[in-house]
């Protein structure tokens, strides 16, 4: 019997040695086992339903209809159709079709599915499913966001109030991104409703 136990017990160590040394995939597992950390799920002060200060209904500063600055329709400098700069279609440099270095399918230094020290970001929805990855570039000014697929579908553009506005592929204005006071940042629609967070 106690052998038995033994040879059991050495299995299933060799089991967990092998998964250890397994590349981190993107998958639904993989986003199940990220959620078990708590860095992951935001604590009341990361929670802008209990802190007034990064709930933009209450904090007209994060507010992109109250504060002209970070509403890219009232200021050219965020606006994507105004400003080429920040235009991926007009940009080659923020635009992934054209950039292997930002494109997660050609560079696996930003691919999670290749590389298990993927420092970029995960979106969760509030049901803490996670359907999107993020990367940064330009200095941390534009934000690329691929589905699981690594297809290219949504960007955001830093403005003055270190938050990101969204934008489609057709640099329509979608929704916004804060600042969660720690690396992380809460998801807002155009009607300034939590929907979801990156971390």
């Amino acid at each position: 019997m106690n052998s038995t136990i033994s040879i059991i017990t050495i299995i299933l160590t060799l089991l967990s040695c092998t998964s250890n040394n397994t590349p981190t995939k993107f998958s639904t597992q993989t986003t199940q086992n990220n959620i078990t950390n708590n860095k992951f799920i935001p604590n009341a002060n990361r929670n802008p339903t209990l802190n007034a200060n990064i709930n933009p209904t209450l904090n007209a500063n994060i507010n992109p209809t109250l504060n002209a600055t970070i509403n890219p329709t009232l200021n050219a400098n965020i606006n994507p159709i105004l400003n080429a700069n920040i235009n991926p279609t007009l940009n080659a440099n923020i635009n992934p079709t054209l950039n292997a270095n930002i494109n997660p399918t050609l560079n696996a230094n930003i691919n999670p599915t290749l590389n298990a020290n993927f420092e970029g970001f995960y979106f969760f929805d509030l049901s803490l499913n996670s359907n999107k990855i993020v990367i940064t570039t330009n200095k941390n000014k534009v934000l690329l966001i691929f589905d699981t697929s690594f297809e290219f579908i949504e960007y955001g553009i830093h403005n003055n109030n270190n938050g990101y506005n969204l934008f489609d592929l057709n640099h329509q204005w979608i929704g916004h991104l804060q600042s969660d006071g720690k690396k992380g940042y809460l998801y807002f629609d155009l009607n300034n409703k939590w929907v979801g967070f990156l971390n």
